[in-house]
Formats: C-alpha cells, structure tokens, sequence
C-alpha cells in the first residue's frame, strides 16, 4: 500500500495483513513477518516499532470485541488482548 494511503488512515483502524507465501519472492522468511511495515509506520508516525506493534494489538482487541470473534481466538491469544 503507497505510503500516502496510509497516511490517510487513522491509526487506530490500522491492522497489518500479509500475502506469504506469495512474498516470500520478494525477501519474506516466514509467515507474518511485517517487520518492514512496522519500522515504516513507526518513521511515519514519528514513534518505535514497540508502539506500532502494541498499537495493531489494541486494534484488534477492539475488532475482536465489537465483532464477538474474541470468542473464536485460541485461548492463550484471547486472554492477551483481554489483558490490554
């Protein structure tokens, strides 16, 4: 997604996503791996990577709330996002 795009989104509604295997082309070693967006958005944001990282986090904790999918999470996930 173009950088100028990602400005425009609040960051609260801001949840990473990820096309692996189809990256792993590209430089991708594992699955998830969203290092490179993290340390975009924390030079966009003027913040750390930490940040971003606690940030998508409580953004899906709200997701996961508001949609009930809470309940559908594994257990151990489920109940570090609750403690948020």
């Amino acid at each position: 997604m173009p950088k100028a795009t990602l400005q425009l989104m609040p960051r609260d509604l801001v949840l990473p996503e990820t096309d692996y295997p189809s990256t792993a082309s590209r430089g991708v070693r594992r699955p998830g791996d969203i290092s490179k967006l993290e340390s975009m958005l924390a030079d966009m944001y003027g913040e750390s990577t930490e940040k971003v990282r606690q940030r998508f986090y409580r953004n899906l904790r709200t997701l996961a709330l508001a949609s009930g999918a809470i309940e559908r999470f594994p257990e151990r996930l489920a109940d570090r996002l609750l403690a948020m």
